[in-house]
């Protein structure tokens, strides 16, 4: 069963890696709405866990599989699901077929080898979380979910079922407005679930380096999403006084949680300085244009 398991995951690796590229190749294109862009980047997450997906004669997928790719449909009646089968070893799923014992033996040792590094990765993050909050442990309670740190150099969230926005201790002298619209967009969003599963995607899919780059882009652009929604709630006027709250709060933090200058500092100051709210009429017609991305990206081939 575990190497049948593995067997899936490097099939979906290898999925989600294309797609991945094709959401990373948008972020060249797409210099506005980043809000909406960064939803895309759930569609490779996805691939990289869910082995099956639906079918069309439209998407991505079924212009590679005229070229290289095999699939397995799942229901021959319908054919309404598939599942990739880009290493092409297996005849069939459930159970896996291979195509000789030397390829279910090398897949059998191969997939002991995986467990164990993606189980060793996910212990060593989970120590250094616990090592993180750690360091925030004799924070003082400032009111509602507000805490001071004299450990914190820059305010971040820390937790995902009950989150605590901390901040350094000398921030009690700050405005602090923007730091805590920012901050609240993070929690609204569930931030740092979204985090803890990137992370652990990662983890699973060790072996693939291009994982670990996808992570880190959506990271970048988790940021500028969440710059654009506090920008929303803002007039013109305010851009700059936000900016200038993000330089002054620059800090190196940890991938661990939810940091207000956390992504490309650099570029999240040229985004904001040059942000237009977009009309309604321009955002519908981005949404639809997102959408249809969106369905190109996730189905598999008939």
């Amino acid at each position: 069963m575990l190497s049948e398991i593995f067997y899936w995951f490097l099939n979906m690796s290898i999925t989600g890696t294309i797609i991945g590229f094709v959401v990373l190749t948008l972020s060249k294109v797409i210099k506005n709405q980043r809000r909406i862009y960064y939803i895309l980047w759930a569609i490779p997450f996805i691939r990289f866990w869910v082995p099956f997906a639906p079918v069309s004669k439209y998407g991505l997928m079924e212009l590679i599989t005229r070229l290289s790719e095999r699939t397995v449909v799942l229901t021959d009646r319908s054919h309404t699901m598939a599942m990739t089968n880009h290493m092409a070893y297996a005849d069939s799923y459930f159970p896996i077929v291979y195509k000789t014992n030397l390829i279910a033996k090398i897949f059998e040792i191969g997939s002991v080898i995986w467990l164990i590094i993606a189980v060793s990765i996910i212990l060593v993050l989970v120590i250094s979380y616990i090592f993180a909050k750690r360091e925030i442990r004799n924070a003082m309670h400032y009111k509602e979910n507000i805490w001071f740190s004299d450990k914190l150099h820059s305010p971040a969230i820390y937790g995902i079922i009950r989150p605590k926005i901390v901040m350094p201790e000398n921030y009690k002298a700050r405005d602090i407005s923007f730091v805590l619209m920012h901050e609240n967009v993070h929690i609204k969003c569930l931030d740092n679930l979204w985090r803890a599963i990137a992370l652990i995607t990662a983890a699973a899919h060790w072996f693939n380096p291009f994982v670990w780059l996808f992570v880190r882009s959506f990271f970048n652009e988790m940021e500028f999403s969440c710059d654009e929604k506090v920008l929303a709630r803002c007039d013109e006027s305010e851009y700059k006084s936000y900016a200038l709250s993000l330089i002054e709060s620059a800090e190196v933090r940890s991938k661990l949680v939810a940091a207000y200058t956390g992504g490309k500092l650099s570029k999240r100051i040229e985004h904001i300085l040059t942000w237009r709210k977009m009309s309604i009429f321009g955002a519908v017609c981005f949404i639809i244009f997102a959408s249809a991305i969106a369905c190109v990206l996730i189905t598999n081939p008939m």
